[in-house]
């Protein structure tokens, strides 16, 4: 069968083509817009979970707690008279722990230690999972009867994934210690009593992992308008909270 079309019968036919094309594609286009909405939608209410969650985080770091009592076999770091005190509860294996001694601490030490406007009370809290944590405790207590306690100390944190006999008897006589009575306080059980009364401290104080810093006015044999920042903090963090107790 032979159709004959004249020239404006094919353009009209053509035409119908491209209008049904053309609403075909906006169906389509407004199918996929609707459901690029949705997407988007649902992009924006998890941005504000996101967001609701990290603020709850940020308060659970931050947070007010009772006055602390120092205790005379407390490791103090610094003048004993400095208005501000950082109460610090720490594992030796503790990554985070390594980081604060290794980035936040020095700078601490220069600008608020060693001016006499803040001391370091350290604790330790070796965490159960964390086999070696509490032997390294009692290497850096031992060291403290030579009156070598913060240089053992940041040494342990330095190398912190070599902790061991072999590493604490290496640091002890780096440190000019006497060896006998390192190895004997070393093999004594009663000196366990000091990390065990730390533990106690920080289970009283509610922590439950470390680093966690109490900051507050240094009054005595107290610690007043004490705040609990907890875990890794850059040094601006604790800035912020020094600088408005010193003022």
């Amino acid at each position: 069968m032979i159709f004959d079309l004249s020239a404006g019968e094919v353009e009209n036919r053509s035409l119908a083509a491209d209008s049904s094309l053309i609403i075909d594609l906006l169906k389509r286009n407004s199918a996929d817009l609707s459901s690029l909405k949705r997407e988007l939608a649902e992009v924006r209410k998890e941005i504000q979970d996101l967001r609701r969650a990290r603020a709850s985080v940020l308060r659970k770091r931050l947070v007010s707690v009772d006055n602390l009592k120092l205790k005379k076999s407390d490791h103090v770091i610094g003048s004993s008279k400095a208005p501000v005190a950082i109460v610090e509860f720490s594992d030796y294996q503790c990554p985070f722990c390594a980081r604060f001694y290794s980035q936040t601490y020095p700078v601490l030490r220069k600008k608020y230690i060693d001016t006499g406007k803040v001391k370091l009370i350290s604790k330790d809290f070796p965490l159960g999972f964390h086999a070696k944590a509490e032997s390294a405790a009692r290497a850096a207590n031992c060291a403290a009867e030579q009156d070598a306690y913060e240089a053992m100390r940041l040494r342990l944190f330095k190398e912190n994934r070599r902790l061991g006999k072999g590493l604490y008897m290496r640091l002890a006589r780096d440190l000019a210690l006497d060896m006998d009575a390192f190895e004997a306080c070393m093999r004594d059980e009663s000196k366990m009593g000091k990390i065990s009364d730390d533990i106690a401290d920080g289970k009283r104080l509610g922590v439950k992992g470390t680093p966690s810093f109490f900051i507050g006015r240094a009054v005595g044999d107290e610690v007043t308008n004490v705040t609990n920042l907890r875990g890794a903090q850059p040094y601006k963090a604790f800035v912020k909270m020094i600088d408005k107790l010193l003022n």
